[in-house]
């Protein structure tokens, strides 16, 4: 039996404790039902009640367990994600093995319009420390937002423009203490309202030292080494944000303004760093009943006024990363026609990129955008069809006179149904055929990376690229059985990739110096082509939960198991880079009164399917312990957390990361929280 086989089988006997106890269920009076959860990317009924595709959404209680200070680790361990990571300061989600420009992130709607997608060395600058909520799509409802996001969107809430009234102030105030780095962190937040004007204030600072870790920092050290801690690997950020509305009976208009800054370091022993400086601006307003056949009108608007420094040893600036971008939306839900209900959309996007300095990778470009799209549902009593299609238009003008122009025109549609067959259960199918046009990294980047110690030489004659993608999903959702069992395929045509380069076909990757010519093995910096080729990625997803305790006096005792699984290759057989590994774990979540505590276990084994040259990954083990306490008075609530994470103190590292074998994850840590919201 082949390992996919192998894997296919162990998510299936992780679902058969569940498929064991169908029939009981199936009869069986129970209150453990799910509880409707509002998606609010989703601007359709199945927003309020189900998708062809389930979405992954963190609140409340979970989404304070999970949040760290990095999008891309809060969504580390969800199923079938991963992340990218460049030390504490940079990391961006990865969806079933896909990332970068494949992977949308947005806040509120509207994208984050940085620097991120570029490299990984460039951090995500939508801080998930903010987030009210955050949603993870795939399926026909990521064509809202963009043909370039063919593996899903991120969507980050954070309420920062106020969309209702409230009768008297509310907020909270954050303090983390994270003994492992020795990060400091705290925020506030307060929303008021006087007549039709509704208020928010937010603001944060946090900061961190170099964090410890479980031996060396690099797979094979240098005689006297550091041992213990990952050299530059400190951070320091801050937000302040102010929002303000008027809100009516039909509706709301208002605008945010956001400060933001950071500065981390780049694992080494160079003393690199980058520092991150964004201001944002962002308009929003919606209106109820604005047409005749039409439910609601939604505006969304923003403006990124973006920049970033990679500083040398000692602070001299050697690049600066201009992005001076909008964003604009205007979406309509329409009445049902022929028991068709959705919204219908345009999208507008301007982007001026600009790399000034030593390491000019990519040369300055004016990007531009217009899309419009459609997304319809219907019912038929247990059975919800859900169907879109945009068509998008995408020029790429650089403003030099090496590079040439490249205008794409793409197209993408996608269907699905979700069937109700049992009540609590459920089986949907999505199909979609989306594409994306190269970005600009990938069409015009040449030139020295000093931050990946790379040489990016990218291809201007890149064609769009072509995603047919299957997912199929079988679900429980209620009762003290809940489970879920996900099979995906994606037959990528003309996936463009970056890959190590072996020219002279002698097993040693090519390294070039500053000028892109030839250097001895060992010197100058490694040669990163972006190429194209047909891809395929497949895989399953699986997870378990099952109420093992439901007592008045002791309380409830919850216990999941999980396992994901990806693989990502050419048609031709060979293996793509930076493929996250099988994984598996389960835990354990307890609630009596005021208390909460939860068990983690997570396993990801040791990835050997490599790409050409790739540097191979160990397995690791991750146990995680956390508690938390709950004081409740008449209008404030008190939230004291204690976690400890990796208690094993394993050598972690991801094998996707770029710094894989020089920067490990931490190690063992303690972590303090203390939550105060008042209403």
């Amino acid at each position: 039996m082949n390992k996919f086989n192998t894997r296919l089988c162990g998510a299936a006997l992780l679902c058969a404790p569940a498929l064991a106890a169908w029939a009981a269920d199936t009869v069986e009076s129970s209150n453990d039902e799910v509880d409707t959860v509002t998606v609010t990317a989703v601007p359709t009924r199945a927003g309020e009640s189900h998708l062809v595709q389930p979405a992954i959404v963190l609140a409340d209680d979970e989404l304070r367990r999970k949040q760290v200070a990095t999008l891309g680790e809060t969504l580390s361990h969800e199923l079938g994600m991963s992340s990218t990571s460049f030390g504490a300061g940079a990391s961006r989600p990865l969806i079933r093995g896909l990332g970068g420009e494949r992977v949308r992130v947005l806040e509120n709607g509207i994208g984050a319009m940085d620097a991120s997608s570029l490299s990984d060395d460039h951090a995500v600058s939508v801080d998930p420390l903010v987030a009210r909520q955050i949603e993870v799509l795939k399926g026909p409802a990521t064509l809202l937002y963009g043909s370039g996001a063919i593996g899903g969107i991120v969507n980050v809430v954070t309420d920062r423009i106020p969309t209702a009234l409230i009768e008297r102030p509310r907020g909270k105030f954050d303090f983390s203490f994270d003994e492992a780095s020795n990060a400091l962190g705290g925020g506030a937040s307060v929303d008021a309202a006087h007549g039709p004007l509704a208020a928010h204030l937010d603001g944060l600072k946090r900061s961190t030292s170099n964090y410890d870790i479980p031996g060396f920092a690099a797979l094979a050290p240098a005689p006297g080494a550091q041992r213990g801690r990952l050299s530059n690997s400190d951070t320091e950020s801050s937000s302040v944000t102010g929002g303000l509305s008027y809100v009516g009976e039909r509706g709301f208009v208002g605008f945010s303004i956001n400060h933001y800054d950071a500065a981390y370091g780049i694992p080494g022993d160079d003393a690199r760093s980058i520092a991150l400086d964004q201001d944002r601006y962002d308009i929003a307003a919606e209106l109820g009943e604005p047409l005749p056949g039409f439910n609601k009108l939604r505006v969304r608007m923003g403006h990124n006024d973006y920049m970033h420094q990679e500083l040398e040893a000692g602070g001299a600036v050697g690049t600066t990363f201009l992005n001076d971008e909008y964003e604009g939306r205007i979406e309509a839900s329409h009445a049902p026609v022929a028991g068709l209900a959705g919204v219908v959309g345009v999208q507008v996007q301007h982007r001026d990129f600009a790399a000034v300095g030593a390491e000019q990778l990519t040369p300055p470009v004016v990007a531009r955008s217009v899309g419009v799209f459609v997304l319809e549902e219907h019912d038929f009593e247990r059975l919800h069809v859900q169907f879109g299609a945009r068509y998008e238009s995408v020029d790429n003008a650089p403003r030099d006179a090496i590079n040439p122009a490249r205008n794409f025109d793409i197209y993408s549609v996608s269907a699905g149904a979700e069937w109700h067959f049992i009540p609590g259960y459920g089986v949907g199918v999505s199909l979609t055929r989306g594409q994306r046009a190269p970005g600009i990294e990938e069409l015009y980047n040449h030139g020295p990376h000093d931050a990946t110690d790379s040489f990016e030489r990218g291809d201007d004659g890149l064609d769009e690229e072509t995603a047919n993608a299957l997912d199929i999903t079988l679900h429980k959702e209620d009762g003290r059985w809940q489970w879920a069992l996900n099979l995906f395929a994606n037959y990528m045509e003309d996936f463009i990739y970056q890959q190590s380069v072996d020219a002279n076909g002698d097993g040693i990757a090519d390294r070039l110096d500053e000028e892109g010519l030839p250097v001895a093995p060992g010197d100058g910096f490694l040669l990163l082509q972006y190429s194209q080729a047909h891809a395929v990625f497949y895989g399953a997803e699986a997870q378990v939960g099952y109420g093992l305790l439901r007592d008045a006096e002791w309380g409830e005792l919850d216990a999941r198991l999980f396992t994901d699984y990806v693989r990502g290759r050419l048609t031709d057989g060979d293996n793509l880079p930076r493929i996250t590994p099988w994984r598996f774990g389960g835990g354990l979540d307890y609630r009596w009164q005021a208390w909460q505590a939860n068990f983690d276990l997570r396993r990801s084994a040791a990835q050997g399917q490599r790409a050409l040259l790739e540097t191979s990954t160990d397995g690791y083990t991750l146990v995680d312990l956390g508690v938390s306490y709950t004081l409740k008075s008449a209008q404030v609530e008190y939230v004291v957390c204690a976690r400890g994470t990796n208690l094993l103190d394993e050598e972690v590292r991801y094998h996707t990361s770029l710094l894989k074998a020089v920067a490990p994850q931490p190690g063992r840590s303690a972590i303090l929280s203390v939550q105060v919201r008042f209403d």
